[in-house]
């Protein structure tokens, strides 16, 4: 029979190999967009190099980011024996070393709770890997202390054979994947009572694939409210700056494009492609940031593209009959909204851009941020 669970954890090669080459990837990127933005610039007019320099900054930045070591270099040793608990951890950048024994007649209590892994399939794109985490919790100075584990299905079973038999054994439903140790207390607050170690103990959640929502998390009450009164000011901010950019776009449509310069179709001054970035701007960061990719927003991306349209156009119009005498103005000015109507959607997938990035980050040190071996 088995008689330990050993986990070792440590930043391995393959996940600083995978840091350097994303790394690579990103400052290639970004330089190649940064060089279009400065070959426009020179060719054309520096407001039409902006269209590139904001993305080319993100990947430049992301990829010397990536390529800088800021990686910690850690050992973390966690083993669950006959006798106790035991843990060891190394943290060179410090020269900080802790070790320490917990023996069973400590320990008041266990605790079986879950994480969540994603999977980044494209066949699986709302489904996670859900799997058991074993919290053992002692006192110590008068504290409650906390250490957690996460277990394969197996693992499980085989804790539950090392393990004395009669400590008391709590289970909850909520999510622990990003929870600290030193934090584990608040969300074990709740935790129900499941019964007593003994040989054969079945997890008493479901475990494997399991759909995003299906493992609750756990947010107190007070900070839900909180997170609900910051997310209704982010629309509010988010309406308002929208709302007062189609305004200012329709006014200045209005009094200051009639007296821009006209070369064939188009405006020839650099206002035109200012208008455009900005829009994109705004739209990026104040309205579409946390918007999430989902078919339901399509319908909130295509108002928005009716509305600058609306705006633009109309100034435009108006702007035609009251000021403008220039020879095809009304065609410049029709072009010009079809293009602010363009940016809309180029603003949208640019904010999900950003949410890739992050996607890509979470990716890399979940699946390559740790070395875990067991025996």
């Amino acid at each position: 029979m088995q008689e330990e669970l050993t986990f070792k954890s440590e930043i391995n090669r393959a996940s600083k190999a995978l840091m350097y080459i994303m790394g690579g990837i990103f400052a290639l990127l970004g330089t190649a967009l940064l060089s279009i933005s400065i070959w426009v610039s020179r060719h054309s007019h520096w407001v039409a190099g902006l269209l590139s320099i904001f993305a080319g900054s993100i990947c430049l930045l992301v990829g010397i980011g990536m390529l800088r070591d800021k990686q910690k270099r850690y050992t973390s040793i966690k083993k669950v024996t006959k006798e106790g608990f035991y843990e060891y951890f190394h943290l060179p950048e410090r020269e900080e070393t802790i070790e320490k024994t917990i023996p069973f007649a400590e320990i008041t209590a266990l605790y079986a709770g879950r994480a969540i892994r994603n999977i980044y399939r494209q066949e699986a794109p709302s489904r996670s890997i859900a799997y058991p985490v074993l919290v053992l919790s002692w006192e110590e100075e008068g504290q409650q202390q906390f250490r957690g584990m996460g277990l394969t299905p197996e693992e499980w079973k085989v804790a539950c054979k090392i393990l004395p038999e009669g400590i008391p054994v709590y289970e909850t439903e909520y999510e622990l994947t990003h929870y600290p140790d030193y934090a584990l207390g608040v969300v074990l607050d709740s935790a129900r009572p499941y019964g007593e170690t003994e040989r054969g103990l079945a997890f008493p959640h479901k475990l494997g694939v399991v759909k995003h929502g299906d493992v609750p998390v756990f947010i107190p009450e007070e900070k839900r409210q909180e997170q609900r009164k910051k997310e209704e000011a982010r629309k509010k901010v988010g309406e308002r700056v929208f709302n007062s950019w189609l305004l200012i776009s329709f006014l200045l449509s209005l009094f200051w494009m009639p007296f821009w310069e006209v070369s064939g179709a188009v405006f020839a001054g650099p206002w035109s492609y200012g208008f455009t970035v900005v829009t994109m701007l705004i739209l990026g960061v104040f309205r579409y940031a946390k918007t999430p990719f989902a078919f339901r927003k399509f319908l909130m991306v295509g108002r928005d593209m009716l509305l600058v349209l609306a705006s633009f156009m109309t100034g435009g119009l108006l702007g035609y009959l009251l000021f403008s005498e220039t020879p095809r103005y009304l065609d410049a000015a029709v072009n010009h909204a079809f293009v602010g109507f363009l940016s809309v959607p180029v603003a949208f997938l640019l904010s999900k851009f950003l949410y890739f990035i992050g996607i890509v980050f979470s990716m890399m040190f979940d699946f390559a941020g740790m070395t875990r071996k067991k025996k």
